[in-house]
């Protein structure tokens, strides 16, 4: 590959990962607020929790972008992808680099309401973390939080 052609894919590469990130960006805070309307038109009831614990609908989109709710004790009260993981907190739970990324969903739930957190996860079927990116939403009025996240690479 000639050197004008390396430059012309590289650039043409950097012009198309942003994009990529923003859209992912979008469907991710789309999917929570669809979520957080589900949750104040039902109230928070088990079809909110069953909604989003389903492995497929209205809060799921490709494999990797669903929505997960937990309480203000970091008890995920529904996950769509690792059940395993209901009833248990995220207090305390480090992320590969040592960020207490659990107590961080809570903090920003509780004391902004809604935002983004960044920590490093374990993408499934690879051996090594990856950047990850969740917005983080207080359903109105309750003690629950909704959160839906993206791999940044």
């Amino acid at each position: 590959m000639s050197r004008k052609a390396l430059v012309c894919l590289v650039l043409l590469l950097s012009s198309i990962s942003p994009g990529a990130r923003a859209d992912e960006a979008t469907d991710v805070k789309a999917l929570v607020e669809k979520a957080a309307k589900i949750f104040k038109e039902e109230g928070l009831c088990d079809y909110g929790l069953r909604v989003v614990n389903a492995g497929a609908g209205p809060l799921r989109r490709k494999r990797e972008l669903y929505v997960f709710a937990f309480d203000g004790n970091g008890v995920i009260l529904a996950h769509p992808v690792n059940r395993k993981m209901v009833g248990k907190s995220q207090r305390g739970v480090k992320d590969a680099k040592g960020k207490l990324f659990g107590d961080e969903f809570i903090r920003v739930a509780k004391e902004e309401g809604s935002g983004w957190v960044e920590y490093w996860w374990l993408r499934h079927g690879e051996q090594e973390p990856t950047l990850k990116r969740a917005y983080i939403m207080k359903v109105p009025g309750e003690d629950v939080f909704l959160a839906s996240g993206y791999y940044v690479k």
